[in-house]
């Protein structure tokens, strides 16, 4: 469930990305920091998750 929702972050369209902090279409820098994001955002959510 973890891999599905990071891939859905990382390779979902411009709605996710405003949500990451990102332009509609990103460049290739941007995509770097869009993975990132993505990243930070399933440890958070699932950090918080396993201390339940």
């Amino acid at each position: 469930m973890i891999a599905e929702h990071f891939m859905s972050l990382v390779a979902g369209g411009p709605i996710r990305w405003f949500g990451l902090g990102l332009k509609q279409k990103p460049l290739a820098q941007e995509a770097g920091k869009h993975v990132d994001a993505a990243v930070r955002v399933i440890l958070r959510t699932y950090a918080i998750e396993s201390l339940r």
